[in-house]
């Protein structure tokens, strides 16, 4: 089952499509230019997660894209966090899956996917959607799938 965590009036609206036109793994032999871009969304998806696997909801919100900010208040945001990701529990481990692309008309939107072990649940694909502004990735979109739930 797939739970919108975050973003769901965006996936609602169709702003992002079908979920990647490109995925692929981690790249072996990238050029020195797209490892460094490959790198860079990683790390900055990474560092977004660690707040929200600390809770911290509000810098969490702080750290999104205009587009979650527009879509998205606060106050959603941490009643979305508390019902659906803290029950999870602590990380336990997350690696990385691969990397997307998503088709949108308004930006140039990538995906970071992990896969999760989490205190309550295993195998859990997160998926963190990025865009640059100002030259910085900043997180737009987050959703994961659970296996452990098939509601």
């Amino acid at each position: 089952m797939s739970l919108v965590f975050a973003m769901l009036a965006i996936s609602m609206t169709g702003r992002f499509a079908a979920p990647a036109s490109e995925q692929s793994a981690p790249p072996s032999e990238a050029s020195v230019s797209d490892q460094q871009d490959f790198d860079a969304r990683e790390a900055a998806a990474r560092e977004w997660l660690l707040l929200i696997d600390a809770q911290d909801w509000q810098g969490g919100f702080d750290k999104t894209a205009n587009i979650w900010r527009q879509e998205l208040t606060l106050a959603a945001w941490i009643a979305a966090g508390e019902e659906v990701r803290a029950p999870m529990g602590r990380v336990l481990s997350r690696k990385l899956d691969q990397y997307g692309a998503v088709t949108a008309p308004s930006a140039d939107y990538k995906m970071v996917i992990f896969v999760t072990d989490f205190e309550n649940r295993k195998d859990v694909t997160e998926t963190v959607v990025l865009q640059q502004e100002d030259g910085v990735w900043k997180v737009s979109g987050y959703w994961f799938d659970d296996p452990a739930r098939a509601d």
